[in-house]
């Protein structure tokens, strides 16, 4: 990409300020231009992380970039070129304070560490009982209301889900009996019917805990002052979608924290099992473990629901997630743990301890139908709730080949795999399944 070596001080009219005093402005010009030379830091020192949040206003009034042009610029891996990023930050006439673009520059350089905080959730011990789940299926709540009324999502969500245990557990042959587990975790602060009237139960094929979580863990951060969070093009958190990250990071590090699991699936709390999801989802499992023990993920539906990890992959999301609370909503920040091809980056601007899946080389699949439907009409996302605001989600059996909202690689590929259930097919070694 050919860039503008002089496009920093390209907006920089020193004559406004000092008309009089060309001399003056002349050698300030020349002093400034012997400080980026000798102060700043050559090219191969200066790591920005490839997760720069975009339009980020953090608690210590530290500005950052306010613009997704700027962000496009930026990522580009772990390593960035310095003239880009001038021409970038030379180009952006938005400001958070009163600083200029330039020396908000001058100042995220010369800080060296980009202001990435991390943020962790208080854990709470729950009574349970020892023993060794295969899967631990988690689903976060919390208090929806329309015209003043409590909506039962939850209620219909887990009502579904253990009917189709129940179903499936009658067959002789059912895999994992007794060692599944399912986990719901309400962040209502106050009461919830639809939750509180829940009733856990332990049968012998599933436990079920259901847990009330009182420490909950609020978003740590601040809205961008004049930044507009519902702008077709945003695309920075606001309050809403960062409190579910941190929602997110209560409930996983709470299921960590307490239970010993080899594989997870989130589930979001509007969403129904579709007939046969439990037996395929099993089935589906016990020949990826065979083929490819490895494995990233798993998806089965859309949105943040049927998502599958290893325990570890659960623990290293969940941390990227705690460095990254107010980077972007938890449904793509999982696309970036899975699809990114650059290194993660925490706390100061440094490396995380483990590696994005691709750039581990290790894969993410896709089951062929839809698992789970969405049935929410009614959105904590105030937004999400006026008519027209997105398309129809959809069905139980459809196909998962063009799924609207789902990118490229949650897509199945029918063309290439159609003897098999999971895609990309070209990684796994048997037959098909």
């Amino acid at each position: 990409m050919q860039t503008n070596r002089n496009a920093s001080t390209r907006h920089i009219d020193v004559h406004k300020h000092c008309p009089d005093k060309r001399a003056t402005a002349f050698v300030l010009f020349i002093f400034i231009t012997f400080l980026f030379c000798t102060i700043l830091p050559p090219v191969e020192d200066l790591h920005i992380p490839a997760h720069l949040p975009v339009g980020t206003y953090y608690r210590d009034k530290r500005p950052t970039f306010n613009n997704d042009r700027i962000l496009a610029q930026l990522a580009r891996k772990d390593i960035i070129r310095i003239d880009a990023v001038k021409q970038a930050v030379s180009e952006d006439t938005t400001t958070t304070t009163t600083t200029t673009a330039t020396q908000k520059y001058i100042a995220r350089l010369n800080s060296r560490d980009p202001p990435v905080k991390q943020f962790k959730p208080t854990v709470t011990d729950i009574e349970h009982d020892s023993k060794k789940y295969f899967m631990a299926i988690a689903i976060n709540t919390i208090a929806r209301k329309k015209y003043g009324e409590f909506k039962d999502y939850i209620a219909q969500t887990l009502s579904s889900l253990t009917s189709r245990l129940d179903e499936y557990y009658q067959e002789p042959s059912a895999l994992y009996r007794s060692k599944i587990l399912v986990f719901v975790q309400d962040n209502t602060d106050g009461p919830n019917p639809p939750f509180d009237n829940l009733q856990q139960t332990s049968n012998g094929n599933y436990d079920l805990v259901l847990f009330k979580n009182k420490n909950r863990f609020f978003d740590p951060f601040d809205d961008v002052p004049g930044h507009n969070y519902e702008a077709p093009d945003n695309a920075a958190p606001g309050r809403k979608a960062r409190q579910q990250n941190a929602d997110v990071i209560s409930m996983s590090r709470n299921i960590l924290h307490n239970f010993d699991f080899e594989h997870f699936m989130f589930m979001e709390d509007d969403f129904i099992s579709c007939p046969d999801s439990i037996s395929e989802t099993f089935r589906v499992m016990k020949n990826l473990i065979r083929q490819y023990p490895q494995y990233c993920a798993v998806r089965v539906t859309y949105g943040m629901s049927g998502v599958i990890l290893p325990r570890q992959d659960l623990d290293h999301y969940t941390t990227y997630l705690e460095h990254n609370i107010d980077a972007m909503p938890v449904d793509i920040l999982i696309r970036w743990y899975q699809f990114h091809d650059a290194e993660l980056f925490g706390e100061g601007g440094k490396e995380l301890p483990f590696r994005a899946c691709r750039a581990a080389d290790r894969r993410s699949f896709v089951y062929k139908h839809i698992l789970q439907e969405h049935i929410g009409a009614v959105s904590t996302f105030s937004e999400r709730n006026v008519p027209g605001f997105r398309k129809e989600f959809e069905k139980c059996g459809a196909s998962t080949t063009n799924v609207w909202s789902n990118n490229n690689e949650e897509r199945f590929d029918g063309n290439r795999c159609k003897e098999w259930s999971l895609s990309p097919c070209l990684y796994l070694q048997g037959p098909p399944f």
